[in-house]
């Protein structure tokens, strides 16, 4: 603890120099809660300084709230059967003990989310324009492979990610499970 306390102590001459009244600190799992303790026992601590987890840390803990709330919602099975996550693997994942595993796991399976999302957009509003659509991508696709495909996207591609957009939002407002309050988002262009 006593190293703990001269870190902070430290912090606060610190702060003190450069005329900072409120610091933010950044540490790991294990002297964060250390940290917090001394802190909370000295009101001026209290009232200098602001402690935080590192981002891998909530990174971690976010991903296992995540995996306990879905586990049984299906989860757990799309992951398996999906060939994503090893049967012996999974409860690593889920519970995040493997994090790149895990965070692996939830960029797949949110792409794979986002696509079903695109495929019902188009089936429902954009049928018609689809195959133009995708001409054009392909075309960009050959005719320019070293340059990001935003500086060549035409404006009719632009609509109809615009389109998309809205078209989101106004399935969200729907139905909430469509994609969710915090992911009703759909490509930036």
């Amino acid at each position: 603890m006593s190293t703990i306390n001269t870190l902070l102590e430290r912090s606060m001459i610190i702060s003190n120099e450069l005329k900072i009244d409120k610091l933010v600190i950044v540490m790991d799992q294990a002297i964060y809660s250390k940290d917090q303790q001394i802190r909370w026992q000295n009101d001026v601590f209290q009232k200098r300084f602001v402690l935080r987890l590192g981002e891998f840390y909530t990174t971690m803990a976010f991903l296992d709230a995540i995996g306990k709330r879905f586990r049984d919602a299906g989860f757990q099975d799309i992951l398996i059967e999906s060939g994503i996550v090893a049967p012996n693997s999974i409860n690593g994942v889920i519970n995040d003990n493997h994090y790149n595993r895990s965070i692996r796991a939830h960029k797949l399976l949110a792409e794979s989310l986002q696509k079903f999302r695109l495929q019902t957009f188009i089936e429902e509003q954009y049928l018609a324009e689809y195959a133009v659509v995708e001409k054009a991508i392909q075309h960009i696709n050959e005719e320019f492979p070293n340059i990001p495909a935003t500086d060549l996207i035409s404006p009719h591609i632009k609509d109809f990610f615009q389109n998309y957009n809205e078209y989101v939002l106004a399935k969200n407002s729907e139905n909430q499970t469509f994609c969710g309050r915090d992911f009703a988002y759909g490509v930036v262009i």
